[in-house]
């Protein structure tokens, strides 16, 4: 068991969180302008939408949260064996169940009230309707992901405990017989995924933000967290990932457009293709989030290795602006609504702005406070040398 890793590894996996992060804000400022979109949910742009947009979304989405959940199965492995199981509670009571309980208190208001503001923006006094149905349960908006992570965490630890020790031994011995540089290893996995994806009633996997955990959910997002879980048993191979990093994206990038023409075209082909539309849709799907999924951990363990200042700073940022993201973009594509701005910038404006004002809040507000302690653990201010505070003569 490696319990001091290669940091380089540990660099490269840290980022790649981060990646799933930012990617999960520029997925929710896709959504106003796709041709495909849900005007009862989200504030949907009256003017504006292109194809592109639905791309990115399917693109992103069918991986992002994936890869998240397997990254965070990683390190959950890594810390719990590196310090131990109370230590362990401890560290994930700080780090994940106190910033879910405050954000649902401070930050879930703020996320939610520009979506109540475009459900009643029509009608009579609708400040005030905002302010009455915030006093409303509205859902656990994006915040549901650290609900079903501390949800495996649990899961984790008993079965840590009611697991006979033979059966884990076996797992770790079997684990390492795996060779991550293989494709159809890789390929493999696609074939639960595609499994677990008949337990959804869309084509690929919904969005829920109830507060009753659905199974689907935990069996899907659980798989990853498992897989991440194995992925830490053998550490050491995880450079060979880089082996088949580009071919993977770019064939699941390739992937997109088949799956939105499966998607879009769902009923025209359910009546033509019948129970097989729904065994391809399936497998596509899951093999995309694969190769996507692994692609970009083959690319981070290659490129991504060597710990910089702009990337330590964007990991540390990362989980702050995840949480703070949805009430800037959500209000900025209202504000974009009646503007006189070209419909072909205003994606480019609401994520520069919104994530403008995310990284102001997190350096302002969050970087060197108890706040930013508790996300990242705790940073100290750069302090100049002398010589750069002394003026020349």
């Amino acid at each position: 068991m490696e319990l001091n890793p290669n940091p380089q590894r540990l660099h490269g996996m840290d980022a790649l969180r981060a990646v799933a992060m930012l990617a999960g804000i520029f997925l929710h400022g896709t959504i106003s302008y796709k041709i495909r979109h849900d005007p009862l949910t989200w504030p949907t742009d009256p003017i504006y939408h292109r194809i592109g947009y639905d791309y990115l979304y399917l693109w992103i989405h069918n991986f992002r949260m994936q890869l998240f959940y397997l990254v965070a199965g990683f390190f959950a492995r890594f810390l719990y064996y590196k310090i131990g199981e109370k230590p362990f509670i401890i560290h994930r009571i700080r780090r994940i169940l106190v910033p879910f309980i405050l954000s649902l208190i401070f930050l879930l208001p703020f996320s939610i009230a520009p979506f109540l503001y475009y459900r009643f923006m029509n009608g009579p006094h609708p400040v005030h309707q905002v302010l009455v149905h915030l006093m409303h349960w509205n859902g656990m908006a994006h915040f549901w992901f650290l609900y079903y992570l501390l949800i495996f965490y649990v899961v984790m630890l008993a079965s840590i405990h009611l697991v006979p020790a033979s059966w884990r031994t076996a797992l770790v011995n079997r684990s390492r017989a795996l060779n991550l540089s293989r494709a159809g290893l890789v390929l493999l996995l696609s074939i639960p995924v595609a499994a677990i994806l008949f337990l959804f009633n869309t084509p690929m996997v919904e969005v829920y933000t109830g507060i009753f955990p659905k199974v689907p959910f935990l069996i899907y997002y659980g798989f990853f967290f498992a897989t991440g879980w194995v992925l830490h048993i053998q550490m050491d191979r995880l450079p060979d990932t880089g082996k088949m990093a580009w071919p993977f994206l770019i064939l699941g990038t390739l992937l997109t457009w088949p799956m939105l023409n499966l998607i879009y075209n769902q009923a025209l082909l359910q009546a033509e293709m019948g129970w097989s539309y729904f065994l391809l849709v399936r497998a596509l799907g899951a093999v995309q989030t694969i190769l996507l999924v692994f692609g970009t951990l083959g690319l981070f363990m290659r490129f991504f290795r060597e710990e910089s200042r702009v990337l330590r700073y964007i990991s540390d940022s990362s989980y702050w602006l995840y949480l703070i993201h949805m009430g800037f973009i959500a209000s900025m594509q209202i504000l974009l609504f009646k503007s006189a701005v070209p419909g072909s910038l205003r994606f480019w404006i609401v994520m520069t702005v919104s994530l403008g004002l995310s990284f102001a809040s997190y350096e302002g507000l969050i970087r060197y406070t108890r706040v930013g302690e508790m996300l990242h653990g705790k940073r100290k201010r750069r302090i100049r040398a002398a010589a750069e505070t002394i003026p020349s003569p």
